[in-house]
């Protein structure tokens, strides 16, 4: 009899873990589903043949017919910032001609191909401390980057004045990532990147809140 007892609150406290366990999951702030932070190379392998999209002046470039090109501004003002509204992540690449074929591949799934697709680009940059003897131009050829751009970049009005541990970024190649914004719904979002997995895509679901 008290063994019978003793399994009945072990049974008890798993059962409150597990709810415990399911709260957390569903509001937390970003929900890993399968992720990989080092950037995708795209391999044009079987890719189905699209028309390029027309080059257009803004840094996303939308493989939705019919819909227009937006800027980062415009992106971040149709994001709804509401519980309840998820941005599925699909891969990060280093350069956008890797993006642009990967959205092809996105596009001959079922439902998949439905969703509006954005190329994110992700600014990089590393950040170094002035020490004694660096001058900007020494900093710059390391860099392989220009006297003028460096400066420029930090706000540095004088490029020969610069003083000990003063903190400069240094701008790197940036990073594209494709997203979908607006999905409504975690169970919508976690549909979508079950297909995805199914077939051996990756997917990251973040809220918008």
């Amino acid at each position: 009899m008290i063994f019978k007892k003793y399994i009945k609150y072990i049974l008890i406290l798993f059962l409150v873990f597990l709810l415990f366990l399911v709260f957390k999951i569903l509001n937390n702030q970003e929900i890993i589903v399968l992720t990989n932070n080092n950037p995708i190379k795209e391999k044009p392998v079987n890719a189905p043949e699209m028309k390029d999209p027309k080059i257009t002046p803004c840094v996303y470039s939308l493989w939705n017919e019919n819909t227009s090109c937006q800027s980062t501004e415009d992106l971040l003002y149709d994001k709804k910032e509401k519980k309840g509204y998820f941005t599925v992540r699909y891969a990060t690449f280093e350069n956008i001609k890797n993006a642009e074929l990967h959205i092809k591949k996105l596009k001959t799934l079922d439902v998949i191909n439905k969703l509006k697709f954005e190329i994110e680009v992700l600014k990089q940059e590393k950040t170094i401390l002035v020490r004694k003897g660096d001058t900007l131009s020494r900093l710059a050829a390391i860099n392989k980057i220009s006297v003028k751009e460096l400066a420029k970049y930090n706000s540095i009005d004088d490029p020969g004045k610069i003083r000990l541990n003063q903190k400069i970024f240094i701008p790197l190649e940036n990073k594209y990532r494709i997203i979908s914004i607006n999905i409504q719904g975690y169970k919508d979002a976690k549909r979508i990147c079950d297909i995805l997995l199914s077939n051996q895509f990756t997917c990251l679901i973040k809220s918008q809140l």
